[in-house]
């Protein structure tokens, strides 16, 4: 447990090293375009960051992550990194689902994709929006939905075309599908993750 500890100790001071300087790095940039890249950097790491975190927390689970528990510290890490002016409130519902930490990364990383993309490209001049996350157990399998209410996608598409290839990437990684909703009222992705 010491040794476990130590590493734990180590491996977070290095995402913290990591993320303080794309922190560092956002502050200093004039660019909104390359201030949203930034963030998109920064919801990576943060999506490592907290697997570890997660993982190291129990010793008799130290293979698996606690889905609820991860989820909702992503998701309040992926609300701080857009900053206290930002009027985008992200909600979370995770289900305590024990998963393998490689997939849980991948389930934090769909999830930062999809928030960042909404966050780039849904809300425009809206003085304010939400962004939710739903993380399921079904019988055959895991559901994950992100969802905004914003200003939905033209022809069912948005610009960032890399965005949308690292999601069915990600998603087939994961072991899983795809689908996309879209109106004016928002737009929803839906996971449907095999057990």
């Amino acid at each position: 447990e010491m040794l476990l500890l130590e590493i734990e100790h180590r491996v977070k001071n290095n995402f913290a090293t990591v993320a303080s300087m794309l922190r560092l790095q956002i502050r200093e940039t004039q660019s909104s375009e390359t201030t949203l890249e930034l963030q998109a950097a920064l919801g990576r790491v943060e999506s490592f960051a907290r697997a570890n975190t997660s993982l190291y927390r129990n010793f008799f689970h130290t293979g698996t992550i606690d889905m609820g528990v991860y989820l909702r510290e992503l998701c309040g890490s992926l609300q701080a990194s857009f900053g206290l002016d930002n009027e985008i409130r992200f909600h979370c519902e995770a289900a305590s689902v024990q998963l393998p930490r490689d997939r849980a990364i991948l389930i934090g990383l769909l999830v930062n994709e999809v928030a960042n993309n909404s966050v780039k490209h849904a809300f425009d001049d809206q003085a304010q929006g939400q962004i939710s996350v739903r993380f399921d157990e079904q019988a055959n399998d895991f559901c994950l939905s992100v969802s905004d209410d914003g200003r939905g996608m033209k022809d069912g598409t948005r610009d960032g075309a890399l965005g949308m290839t690292l999601l069915d990437a990600l998603a087939t990684q994961a072991n899983g599908t795809v689908e996309i909703e879209s109106s004016s009222s928002g737009t929803r992705f839906t996971f449907a993750l095999e057990k």
